[in-house]
């Protein structure tokens, strides 16, 4: 499957050199889990799963690695539960495991507590999403209001402004009252002409 022949286990250390944080990976055009399976079938992002457990069991060399009802349980459970990751951040996930970041396997690779580590990066993960956007909101907000800043008057010019506009105002009020009153006498002039 040309899928996983693209996606293999190296992309883990492809992912850890170009300094990718959970932010970056979640940019990644990769596609998700849903998005595999969506265009090969469901067995194909479980597959893939299999695949990356499966070297996360050579990495770590344990006597005892993941038996295959094992893996073929936690790459199922794993991507009915994280389906929306792309391949980048379950990548991460995967290299994280191997550096250390959620502990040790002593002996054998626990199913268990790869899940508990997943929750964890998952937890990680929104958090670290949150704070981008909060950032990307925070730097929107600044782009605003150096835009209002860089069209708005003092104060000072505010109400010479207005008080330029209420003069002329008042100036287009006594010129337009000096033409009806012209009008006016122009009609009572002309009404006294014609009695």
């Amino acid at each position: 499957m040309e899928f996983a022949v693209r996606f293999n286990p190296k992309i883990q250390t492809a992912i850890l050199s170009n300094n990718a944080d959970v932010v970056k990976c979640h940019h990644y055009p990769y596609p998700t889990l849903a998005k595999v399976a969506k265009a090969y079938s469901d067995m194909a992002p479980i597959n893939w799963l299999k695949i990356q457990f499966d070297n996360l069991c050579d990495y770590v060399g344990v006597r005892e690695k993941m038996s295959d009802y094992q893996l073929d349980e936690i790459s199922t459970l794993f991507y009915y539960d994280c389906y929306y990751l792309n391949i980048a951040e379950v990548a991460l996930f995967m290299a994280k495991i191997k550096l250390g970041h959620y502990g040790e396997f002593y002996g054998t690779v626990d199913p268990l507590k790869i899940m508990t580590a997943k929750n964890q990066f998952l937890s990680e993960r929104q958090r670290e999403l949150r704070k981008h956007e909060e950032q990307q909101e925070a730097e929107q907000r600044e782009r605003i209001r150096a835009v209002w800043a860089a069209n708005a008057v003092s104060y000072e010019t505010y109400k010479a402004m207005k008080r330029k506009k209420l003069r002329q105002k008042l100036r287009n009020l006594k010129k337009l009252s000096r033409i009806r009153l012209k009008r006016k006498c122009d009609d009572e002039h002309e009404l006294q002409g014609l009695i």
